[in-house]
């Protein structure tokens, strides 16, 4: 199902990047001092050389216990899955699930211009599922609403990471946070 909404219109254009050279200890500073969950590495071109995620923190750099000094190089994934922006967040939405991945580079001329996340198509699902269910009514087809599902991730109000999360007015709530707007 094509959205009409393009990855352009739901990306984070110029994300935060750094180079193959920092530590991890300092990309580990950079991704909790700006609130991201991923870093993508670039040579001084803007070409992308690899991202790391704060998986890849948990999963290779405390697991065979590296050095906080040791360079971000070392436990980056290099063969990066790009998107452009032209692209529709449906392709978005399934290259990532194909993919079991969270964030989506995007590319314009082999140069990083900007990311999407699976936080980000979120943030526009109350909007998509509107128009499908006006393209519903229009064709006269009965309309039945579906149960919403929990989403773990992080709260966008408190910052908080829960696995029930729900997507209230365009915003990622933890159960506190939808307490306090009733």
């Amino acid at each position: 199902m094509v959205t009409g909404y393009t990855v352009a219109d739901v990306m984070t254009p110029n994300p935060i990047t750094v180079s193959s050279s920092k530590s991890i200890k300092e990309c580990a500073e950079i991704m909790t001092n700006n609130r991201i969950g991923c870093l993508i590495i670039v040579d001084k071109n803007k070409k992308i050389k690899g991202i790391v995620t704060d998986e890849d923190f948990v999963r290779k750099a405390v697991r065979n216990a590296l050095k906080p000094d040791t360079p971000i190089s070392r436990i980056m994934i290099r063969d990066v899955i790009t998107i452009k922006p032209e692209d529709d967040i449906e392709k978005a939405m399934r290259i990532m699930s194909k993919n079991d991945i969270r964030h989506l580079p995007v590319v314009k001329n082999n140069k990083l211009v900007g990311i999407i996340t699976v936080r980000d198509i979120l943030r526009v699902e109350p909007a998509i599922f509107e128009l499908v269910s006006e393209r519903i009514r229009i064709r006269g087809e009965e309309f039945k609403p579906v149960e919403k599902e929990f989403i773990p991730g992080y709260c966008d109000k408190c910052g908080e990471y829960s696995d029930f999360l729900l997507v209230i007015d365009g915003e990622l709530l933890c159960p506190k946070c939808r307490s306090e707007r009733i």
